[in-house]
């Protein structure tokens, strides 16, 4: 079999999809990934052959010139048209043309990415949708999508990484698969290996946050742990942002960004943006977590851990007291950590990447 993953529009929604790829290049079928350079670039590095396809600074830029937040919660649907007619015009005869050249017999890819619906719906191909997280509003994003683009294929599976206790009724349910964590590859520092203080907090953002006005809040939770007795924070940050970070004391130590199942094991709790593969890799560490919602689908993530029990919901503009309380919640209080043992349990009794490698030979 040979496989297309198209993915986009952040690295993280590939490294949810990189170990289903894996599995599939193991049982011996032929994948490329296609996608933005830093998707590629991350693709590449996870040992999974490339294709160019858009640009990652372009789709940056996209987001911030979105319009503010609707105060019922509606997305801007107008836009969203607006900028998927735009990107098909300049990406879908790129990828028509990479599909026909490859050949393809399944595409894979996220639901936010709709040049895999396209192109399947026009070259009678099957396309299977893996979802990055909850996706409340797929349903009413593939109605907007054909009122901007025309036919789009329908997802002949979609995948489900969420465990029981994180979904919620109201969204199909999909065939589910096990969150793997997957965050790139890199090497285990030495640091990682030596807990300098009796508890271990990591505080990670995403630089794609913080390139989204995330500073703020990060320097609201650095001051928040800074606080805590006996307790080292892990803040993985790039270079650039620790200029704009500003100066931290002894407790916090700063590290460039680096794959965060190699040193989640050695910490107690996990402060983060509301990514759902920070989520998904935290869990599957048994780890309580707070997470600090700045965007719409970042306060979902902050919903569904809180509902599960993981971690206490927390308004990021409340600032360093609320963070501080939160974090202090999350370490000392035996629930948080006895419900995302539970979520970690659920996880490992999912269906594999190489158990659904046989669901999707059986679509062609």
């Amino acid at each position: 079999m040979r496989a297309l993953v198209i993915a986009g529009p952040a690295v993280t929604h590939l490294m949810l999809m990189a170990p289903l790829a894996w599995a599939l290049r193991a049982a011996g079928d032929d994948i490329l990934v296609a996608g933005p350079p830093d998707i590629a670039g991350a693709a590449a590095a996870a040992g999974l052959s490339t294709f160019v396809l858009g640009d990652d600074h372009r789709e940056v830029e996209r987001w911030r010139r979105r319009p503010p937040p609707d105060p019922s919660g509606e997305p801007p649907w107008a836009f969203f048209r607006e900028e998927w007619r735009d990107r098909a015009g300049r990406l879908g005869p790129r990828c028509r043309e990479l599909i026909r050249d490859w050949r393809p017999d399944l595409l894979i890819t996220d639901p936010l990415e709709f040049l895999a619906l396209s192109a399947g719906a026009a070259l009678g191909i099957p396309v299977v949708q893996h979802r990055w997280g909850l996706d409340r509003i797929g349903g009413a994003r593939m109605h907007h999508m054909r009122e901007a683009l025309g036919e789009l294929a329908t997802p002949a599976l979609v995948l489900d990484p969420c465990p029981p206790a994180v979904r919620v009724p109201d969204v199909p349910e999909g065939a589910p698969i096990s969150a793997i964590p997957s965050n790139g590859i890199g090497s285990q520092p030495a640091w990682a290996r030596r807990r300098e203080r009796s508890r271990r907090l990591c505080l990670s953002v995403g630089n794609r946050t913080l390139r989204m006005g995330g500073m703020p809040m990060l320097r609201a939770a650095v001051d928040a742990a800074a606080a805590l007795p006996d307790t080292e924070t892990v803040v993985t940050i790039d270079q650039p942002s620790r200029a704009a970070l500003g100066p931290v004391p002894d407790s916090i130590r700063l590290v460039d960004p680096v794959p965060l199942d190699l040193f989640l094991g050695t910490c107690d709790a996990v402060v983060q943006h509301g990514g759902w593969g920070t989520a998904f890799t935290a869990l599957a560490f048994g780890l309580p977590q707070i997470v600090l919602p700045l965007f719409p689908y970042s306060a979902e993530v902050a919903d569904r851990m809180a509902a599960a029990g993981v971690g206490p919901a927390v308004d990021p503009a409340e600032g360093t007291p609320a963070i501080a309380e939160a974090v202090r919640a999350v370490l000392d209080v035996d629930r948080y950590r006895a419900a995302a043992g539970t979520v970690r349990r659920e996880m490992e009794l999912m269906p594999s990447p190489a158990e659904v490698t046989e669901t999707l030979r059986s679509l062609l």
